[in-house]
């Protein structure tokens, strides 16, 4: 029978994390995000600017309660607001991760502009 170490003893291995500079990134993404409109909770941001903070060795980040629902699969209306919502998240990332040379020699081969 095996066991599995408890949390916080010597011989747990924690689970993979982020490095600060990729959660930096994404907080950076997520800003431009809301500065373009898109309907997303982006991380508050202190009078420094900063949005990641560490407490007690934990880094952590806050964020507005943003209300919402699952959307329902079968509904048409949600699909295009989903829809709708995926390509404002695409057109700000392309304007900051431009498509490499190998994507668009893979898509042109394909017969793709």
């Amino acid at each position: 029978m095996t066991t599995s170490a408890s949390a916080g003893s010597p011989s747990s291995t924690p689970p993979e994390r982020l490095s600060t500079a990729q959660i930096l990134e994404e907080h950076a993404f997520l800003g431009e995000l809301a500065a373009a409109e898109v309907a997303i909770g982006a991380p508050w941001q202190n009078a420094q600017g900063e949005t990641l903070f560490e407490a007690e060795g934990f880094r952590f980040a806050l964020f507005a309660h943003v209300p919402g629902q699952a959307p329902e699969l079968d509904n048409p209306a949600h699909l295009f607001a989903l829809g709708q919502l995926i390509g404002q998240v695409h057109a700000v990332g392309r304007s900051r991760f431009p498509a490499s040379a190998g994507v668009r020699a893979v898509t042109a081969s394909r017969g793709e502009p």
